[in-house]
């Protein structure tokens, strides 16, 4: 069990690690994009294309660039969350009802209070429908790259270890962990989403009486 604990572990560093850069990467690109139509229109067919290649495509190319390690895994798979949030939440910022702008610039609202009033609670919606796609793209990610390698840690690395010892029963327990890591993973996202939308709506309330002259 020490040695499942020793790959989940590392599975799921990397998953973290490549989740909280491409959503720090991805969000204000996103919110740029969305409401700067000169911006979205300049680079929107670079977006499209560079999202349309398959980013398991990109990892020899990662590898031969900086080897095979954390690293390029990592990278890897942040470049699959990237994408996922930085199209869906583009799109939704480029939806934003103008009447919410309208209404809070009209309680005196600076570019902060746009962003913490409006922006957010609006996108937020669709920014965890983005982790949700993304996280499970980059699971998978990570598994073939992890199964790339002939050492280390990793849930890949695992499977394909067991397989290649013909100890199906230990490669099938392992294929289970890995899918219980993944409903693991979407109900802590459920969950904080759930938090974070709740707390949305009492900011909301309270921008009137922060706002209000």
């Amino acid at each position: 069990m020490p040695e499942y604990l020793l790959h989940i572990i590392s599975t799921l560093i990397r998953l973290t690690v490549s989740m909280v850069i491409a959503f720090a990467a991805a969000f204000p690109l996103a919110l740029l994009f969305g409401r700067m139509r000169n911006a979205a229109r300049l680079f929107d067919p670079l977006i499209e294309m560079l999202y349309s290649v398959p980013k398991i495509a990109l990892f020899p190319l990662i590898v031969l660039l900086i080897g095979l390690n954390d690293r390029s895994r990592v990278i890897t798979a942040t470049i699959v969350v990237f994408f996922q949030v930085l199209i869906t939440v583009r799109d939704a910022a480029a939806v934003i009802p103008e009447e919410y702008i309208i209404s809070i610039d009209s309680l005196g609202a600076g570019r902060i209070d746009r962003i913490r009033y409006v922006y957010i609670p609006f996108l937020l919606p669709s920014v965890f429908t983005s982790l949700r796609v993304g996280t499970a793209a980059a699971f998978a990610v990570l598994f073939f790259t992890e199964a790339s390698v002939t050492s280390g840690y990793g849930m890949g690395r695992l499977v394909i270890e067991k397989w290649s010892e013909l100890d199906y029963k230990a490669m099938g327990l392992s294929a289970i962990i890995t899918s219980l890591m993944g409903v693991v993973i979407f109900i802590l996202i459920d969950r904080l989403e759930s938090r974070l939308l709740k707390g949305v709506s009492i900011g909301t309330s309270e921008l009137h009486s922060n706002l209000k002259v």
